[in-house]
């Protein structure tokens, strides 16, 4: 038997568009488009992604023998048809003020988000056709591929696997087991009944942006208060199957694709807010409403599946996974006994999914192979980083291998990029991009979202800790490499690193080893043997509404346009 190649491409034409290489069990790399055409989200073909995914394996287009794509809007098209022509979809919009030419209007909007949905598909067929010689053209449904990419890259040999999304073609929420390389649906949630598009539609409502801020909500919900939390509950039902039902009465989007609620909303917590508007204490508590009532539904979600399977070790992926602190209440509900977050949870992460999902459906006897870590995307010469450095203006000089004058930078409050080896695969910076701090002075979240990250105050911070001194810090703390989950922290922690911890006593943790990333790890360890602290603030190597840098040249940009001291780029530093 050959070789096997299969790339996986997700978001054309919607958002978060990305590639991945897949060749027998091994993954080879990964990649949003962001990173390169430097567009948060974007929904643009992913040319350079692909581009670098075969130029990094060495293959030609020629190579590929399967082409796996994140959607298959053939399965999409018959219940959007029913939904869009639906008696109560006419009467909503009939009975608020609508005529019949805005009927006409509102089915014109909801055919173009079907028509970019289908664009998307016939564009990436037309450039498969034309480009990949020898490759199978396969569009995968979108569940299949978030729950594909949760389950083959988890370390469960059988787990529950649950994808909690907006929409996939009609699916909002699919429960699977994963059994071997065997992955089957169990059943599905639909659309508008979904959890997703729940918090998405408050999302906007506290003006943010949809499907790119909900974790902003999350951050603002630990400075509210229970105040809201009857009334959100009363927009849904928990049924005995095991899924839930919104209300449809107040939440409009129940009869429309766009987040829209009822004015009996608006009477009981207020209108909602403009992007530039102050933030309220009602908005904060708005915020803590939905976060708990997410948490309701997706225990419920839990609750259900391991029932239904009787297995619990639990793999998740889907926008809603990425709910980190909604992820710690999983862990900690004695539901199951162990939890597996996909890094690239969203959109992102199903162009990986569907090239799985393809190769061991028919390659089905391949003993798996998780990954060690998901330093997936480009990484660059010494050369090339040297070569951009000498161009920038910067003051350069050697590393020190013993990082002691990186230490030294950082405990004089110095805030220090990091630029190494692999691009991180997913939203969360895990040491090849990232920028540490200090933990230990509570001013140092101020500074960072003020002067370096150009963001809103609420906004926390994460730790990276030495994995073997993760129990000193956080209550049940255990080895957490992907920032996809919180832990709540324990006295020591709350003195020492108050910078790393959020107001509700939680930090989203990342653990790391000597074999993890071995530099992140050393220069922790020395800032440890100089300060007592095994900890540093660790947050993305960008500024706000940037996407994370890629090549050195991004890396030196956000080194000139924030507040960043100095930046070490492989084997030297570069100082202002």
């Amino acid at each position: 038997m050959g070789t096997k190649v299969y790339l996986g491409i997700s978001g054309v034409a919607s958002h978060d568009s990305a590639a991945a290489l897949v060749i027998d069990n091994n993954i080879i790399a990964a990649v949003e488009e962001e990173r390169f055409v430097r567009e948060k989200h974007t929904g643009k073909f992913p040319f350079n992604s692909i581009e670098f995914c075969l130029s990094h394996a060495g293959i030609s287009p020629g190579d590929v023998d399967c082409v796996a794509y994140y959607f298959n809007p053939i399965e999409r098209y018959l219940p959007t048809l029913k939904f869009n022509l639906s008696i109560d979809r006419i009467r909503y919009i009939l009975e608020r003020g609508g005529d019949y030419e805005n009927l006409r209007k509102a089915f014109d909007s909801a055919q173009r988000v079907e028509e970019l949905i289908m664009e998307g598909l016939l564009s990436t067929q037309d450039y498969v056709g034309k480009n990949f010689s020898s490759a199978r053209f396969v569009p995968v449904n979108h569940h299949n591929a978030h729950a594909a990419s949760a389950f083959y890259l988890s370390p469960f040999e059988e787990a529950s696997v649950l994808v909690p999304d907006l929409i996939g073609e009609w699916d909002s929420t699919t429960w699977h087991e994963g059994i071997g390389n065997t992955l089957k649906t169990l059943k599905s949630q639909q659309y508008p009944d979904s959890l997703g598009m729940f918090y998405k539609t408050f999302t906007k409502f506290l003006g943010f942006k949809p499907n790119s801020d909900e974790y902003k909500v999350m951050g603002l919900s630990a400075y509210g208060s229970d105040k809201y939390v009857p009334f959100f509950r009363s927009l849904y039902n928990l049924n005995e199957d095991g899924e839930f039902k919104l209300n449809q009465n107040l939440l409009l989007f129940c009869q429309g694709i766009f987040p829209e609620w009822d004015e009996r909303i608006t009477s009981i917590i207020g209108n909602p807010r403009n992007y530039d508007e102050p933030i309220s204490q009602d908005h904060k508590d708005i915020a803590y409403a939905l976060q708990n009532c997410t948490e309701d539904i997706l225990l419920h979600f839990v609750k259900d599946i391991v029932e239904k399977t009787g297995k619990k070790n639990l793999a998740m992926a889907g926008g809603v996974a990425l709910n980190a602190v909604a992820n710690q209440k999983i862990r900690e509900s004695g539901i199951i006994d162990n939890i597996f977050v996909q890094p690239a949870a969203g959109d992102a992460g199903t162009s990986l999914g569907a090239a799985l999902y393809m190769y061991y459906r028919e390659n089905p006897n391949t003993v798996r192979n998780v990954p060690n870590d998901y330093y997936l995307g480009p990484g660059y010469s010494n050369k090339q980083i040297i070569d951009e450095a000498i161009k920038s203006g910067f003051r350069i000089r050697q590393v020190d291998r013993s990082y002691d004058d990186i230490v030294q930078k950082l405990t004089d409050d110095n805030i220090v990029g990091l630029y190494q080896g692999r691009m991180e695969f997913g939203p969360r910076a895990l040491g090849n991009r990232s920028i540490l701090a200090d933990p230990r002075k509570p001013e140092m979240k101020e500074i960072l979202n003020e002067k370096v990250k150009f963001r809103e105050s609420f906004r926390p911070f994460a730790p990276v800790i030495l994995r073997e001194m993760v129990a000193n810090y956080f209550l049940n703390g255990n080895d957490s490499p992907y920032m996809t989950q919180t832990f709540s922290a324990k006295p020591q922690a709350m003195r020492d690193i108050p910078a790393a911890v959020h107001v509700d006593g939680t930090s989203r943790i990342q653990t790391v080893t000597l074999d993890s990333n071995q530099v992140l790890y050393n220069i922790i360890r020395a800032f440890y043997s100089k300060t007592g602290i095994p900890v540093l603030v660790n947050t993305s190597l960008n500024i706000n509404k940037e996407p994370i840098a890629c090549s050195p040249k991004d890396a030196i940009n956000t080194l000139k346009e924030s507040g960043i001291d100095a930046l070490v780029m492989g084997d030297i530093i570069l100082e202002k």
